[in-house]
């Protein structure tokens, strides 16, 4: 199982890549709103991309934002 700081170093890679920032960090406080660019279309390919980096489907209720 991986620890809470495995989880958001794989998150933050994601993030990093889908919106081109590698100034970008994933926490537990992170919001779409606070992401500059963040629209529909990234959050699509955001999404698939978790279920890739973690090798796990997302429920629909989760991949909501």
């Amino acid at each position: 199982m991986l620890t809470a700081r495995e989880v958001y170093q794989r998150l933050t890679t994601v993030l990093q890549e889908i919106f081109d920032d590698e100034e970008l960090q994933a926490t537990p406080d992170v919001t779409a709103s606070e992401i500059e660019g963040w629209d529909s279309l990234k959050h699509v390919r955001l999404v698939l991309s978790v279920e890739k980096a973690f090798t796990s489907p997302l429920p629909p209720q989760r991949s909501e934002i």
